[in-house]
């Protein structure tokens, strides 16, 4: 085993936390990738980012199920609200604040109540999960209701997909080996391709399909 990682598991950190925060990096190339090669929308860095992360806590399919719980609470909980006169009248962040205790509520009671949900610790993990994934929620249905359907899905499901890709990969055996053995060259070689992907000033690949009957139509200019 590397010295850096044999250090560091001798003081005490475990090796699971230990293999979380050296995947970082390469969350954040997962990240910086989908947005400026491929053009997809997530919604900012670290909101993904802390999704990931507390995903590896809670196991795939704890996180998708309280996901979708979420969500689909909080669009009938908007819904619901928006037809309320008194509602409707108010400040969006009153609606929010209205709309997340009442979330509150239903969480609690699904915990309590919901057999699957009942298995759940229901720990620090758990609760910012439910945090981050009711702000990120939120976010995604204030795209649906500005750009109606169609601009909301393509987000919603790249996210997904990026969040779900990130989990199998960084538990992936061979990326914690890596991880282990050199702790240090994940950093900085995470690092280099950062800067590489942070200088791409080209179109992004979904610029591309999207444009492809242009692009194909463009005249170039002759060489002199």
């Amino acid at each position: 085993m590397n010295s850096i990682t044999q250090y560091f598991l001798n003081r005490g950190i475990p090796e699971d936390i230990f293999i979380l925060i050296f995947s970082i990096p390469i969350i954040f190339i997962l990240i910086i990738f989908a947005r400026r090669i491929i053009g997809s929308m997530t919604l900012g860095i670290y909101t993904p980012l802390f999704l990931i992360i507390l995903l590896n806590v809670l196991g795939i399919k704890n996180g998708a199920f309280i996901f979708i719980l979420i969500f689909v609470s909080i669009i009938i909980l908007r819904y619901i609200l928006r037809k309320v006169p008194i509602l409707s009248m108010t400040d969006t962040r009153i609606l929010d604040a209205i709309m997340f205790c009442i979330l509150i509520i239903i969480i609690l009671l699904g915990f309590t109540h919901i057999p699957f949900l009942k298995k759940i610790p229901f720990n620090i993990a758990t609760l910012l999960f439910l945090l981050v994934v009711s702000s990120y929620s939120e976010d995604f249905i204030v795209i649906w209701e500005r750009r109606k359907f169609k601009q909301f899905i393509a987000p919603f499901l790249e996210s997904l997909i990026l969040i779900i890709v990130s989990y199998f990969l960084l538990n992936w055996g061979l990326i914690k080996t890596l991880i282990l053995e050199y702790p240090l060259g994940i950093i900085l070689g995470s690092g280099a391709i950062i800067l590489i992907i942070a200088r791409w000033r080209g179109l992004r690949i979904k610029e591309y399909i999207r444009f492809k009957e242009v692009i194909k139509n463009v005249e170039l200019p002759e060489k002199k």
